[in-house]
């Protein structure tokens, strides 16, 4: 019965598959307060997600056939202490290897987001990568370190809530899975080391981008790239120029 209650609430998670593509030249992306305290679980269980807006990653690279363009969304949600993802995906493949932290859970099946907390781009953005092991990199990314060079301070380790949700089987491809979820909830706190920070309230706006890694082969060796907005034509996902815009709004 627990499968089949999963297996519903992935297919109604994309019966919509007509979400327009979010352009990065149209107004920013409004995200909601929390009316409530979310449970992390993975799911959407909590009410407040019901009102969040789901947008498409609808940006694909490096897909070899159609069958590696697979759907995925992203809703997004605040509150006075945390920002919290909620991400689903379908996907045939289900493939997780990494278990070391910092390390590259890129290489699987992954959930990326990268964020400037400031209204203005900024060379300077946070990193978090999770895989379906619930295994991040999470990194402090500097687009000009020393005379144009780019570094990933890995030191940087911050707390922060992760819960997934499988149906399928994780690294068994012998059959072909149904899809992934993963709610991730961040707080305040993991971004106070910014220079130019803009807090957590009604009306800030912060810098985001938001991508999918996904492994589309039995093997989990061919690869493609899914973004809420647009890259550059070097697939470059940490230039700061192709970042979109999220705005903390109220009711």
């Amino acid at each position: 019965m627990k499968r089949l209650v999963l297996l519903i609430w992935f297919l109604g998670t994309f019966y919509n598959h007509t979400l327009a593509a979010v352009d990065k030249n149209s107004a920013v992306i409004r995200v909601e307060k929390a009316a409530q305290h979310i449970v992390v679980d993975g799911m959407a269980t909590d009410k407040d997600w019901s009102k969040a807006e789901a947008y498409p990653l609808s940006y694909v690279y490096n897909a070899n056939s159609s069958k590696d363009k697979q759907a995925s969304n992203v809703k997004m949600l605040w509150d006075d202490s945390h920002l919290y993802f909620l991400f689903n995906a379908e996907d045939r493949y289900l493939t997780a290897r990494e278990t070391e932290r910092d390390g590259v859970p890129y290489y699987d099946d992954c959930f990326e987001v990268f964020l400037m907390p400031s209204a203005k781009p900024i060379k300077l953005h946070y990193g978090f990568e999770v895989n379906l092991n619930k295994t991040a990199n999470d990194f402090i990314f500097l687009n000009d370190f020393y005379q144009n060079s780019k570094v990933s301070l890995k030191s940087y380790n911050p707390s922060y809530q992760v819960e997934t949700r499988i149906e399928g089987s994780l690294n068994d491809n012998s059959d072909q899975d149904v899809g992934w979820s993963m709610e991730l909830a961040i707080p305040i706190q993991a971004f106070h080391s910014a220079s130019e920070f803009a807090p957590l309230a009604e009306g800030s706006v912060w810098n985001i981008m938001i991508i999918r890694q996904d492994r589309n082969d039995a093997l989990g060796d061919r690869t493609s790239i899914s973004s809420l907005l647009p890259l550059t034509e070097h697939i470059d996902v940490h230039e700061p120029k192709v970042f979109g815009q999220i705005k903390f709004v109220a009711n």
